[in-house]
């Protein structure tokens, strides 16, 4: 086996549906999860998922972030590791995992693979692949091949992502105004105003779970809140009513049954500059010469203001032009006016 290629598509569920039908002729699996991850804070933005997987999120999340266990998602990125089996990561001894012992082994699942799907250093997705006993552990040849189809799936998932942000449409204008939901200890929403039941009814359906389910991305965020590892207030970037971004703040209150708020808001222009970065693959040089740009200075007002040549300011345009479809200047701004007409908001 070499490895998987595939071409993006306008729509990142779509997408993530023919990685996993490819990858079951490949790489036979009995359930799944695929999840779109906010690539600075690692907290879901949606799943698809097996039934069986479904019933177990709740056990899986507490695992992820607030227990500590072999193969946390966090650790294979941060160690580069990107891929790897609970076989392995165990070192057969399966039992030494809560994870396995405690959620996998009840519901008769025998091994795991996961994988981080890292494009150009940011992490834009988890997908995990689940075995039975009658299947067998993943082999050392399994993780080498996904290894291998991490950097097409990765980008195919980045690039899927952006195209959906280009061909949705904005539907009910009610949905964008500032939510709150409260929740109590067990994750269940006990208050909420219009704008926090717009949020998980877009979530439920973008997820394809029940009305009675918590959307991934709530329950990722408030695991992490609650997390004996988390010092601070808990964000997470979704993209959520099609044409909008919006940020889930989650803050635990100080009562006396350990209820959590979730704040949420049209992302701000900082947030906002931070995703123009990630959408066009922009390095940071050429991030700063289109703020310049935005600005309405010239070559070079540009040239002096970072300190290089005129002949580089017109390098780094090329450049971006060529990331952002563009030919010129003109066209530059105008694509992301309209960028930030959709999505941005006057504070």
């Amino acid at each position: 086996m070499h490895s998987l290629q595939v071409r993006s598509s306008n729509n990142s569920y779509l997408f993530r549906k023919k990685i996993l039908r490819k990858l079951k002729t490949t790489l036979p699996y009995e359930a799944f999860c695929f999840t779109t991850v906010d690539p600075h804070t690692l907290l879901s933005t949606g799943a698809i998922t097996d039934e069986r997987i479904e019933l177990l999120h709740p056990e899986l999340f507490e695992n992820e972030y607030i227990e500590q266990d072999i193969n946390r998602y966090s650790c294979l990125l941060n160690e580069k590791t990107y891929c790897n089996t609970l076989y392995e990561g165990t070192k057969g001894e399966l039992s030494s995992s809560k994870r396995f012992h405690k959620i996998l082994s009840p519901a008769k699942f025998h091994d795991e693979l996961r994988a981080v799907l890292v494009h150009k250093e940011r992490c834009y997705g988890f997908l995990t692949l689940f075995r039975t006993q009658e299947q067998g552990f993943f082999s050392l040849e399994d993780i080498a091949y996904m290894k291998r189809s991490i950097p097409s799936i990765a980008k195919g998932l980045k690039d899927s992502i952006y195209q959906s942000y280009q061909t949705s449409k904005m539907i009910h204008a009610a949905s964008v105004e500032t939510g709150i939901i409260i929740l109590n200890q067990d994750f269940e929403i006990i208050s909420t105003n219009q704008t926090g039941i717009h949020l998980v009814e877009w979530l439920r359906q973008q997820e394809n779970i029940e009305n009675h389910q918590l959307p991934r991305p709530i329950r990722a965020i408030c695991s992490q809140v609650t997390s004996s590892f988390s010092t601070n207030n808990s964000k997470v970037i979704v993209h959520a009513f099609n044409q909008l971004f919006m940020s889930i703040t989650a803050s635990p209150l100080l009562t006396s049954s350990s209820q959590i708020a979730l704040l949420i808001e049209r992302i701000r222009p900082r947030e906002m500059n931070r995703l123009l970065v990630e959408l066009f693959d922009l390095t940071k040089r050429e991030h700063e010469l289109v703020e310049e740009l935005l600005k309405g200075n010239s070559t070079k007002m540009i040239a002096d203001k970072l300190y290089i040549s005129s002949y580089t300011v017109q390098d780094h345009l090329k450049s971006i032009f060529n990331k952002t479809g563009v030919n010129s200047r003109r066209e530059l701004i105008g694509k992301i006016n309209t960028f930030y007409n959709e999505l941005h908001v006057e504070y």
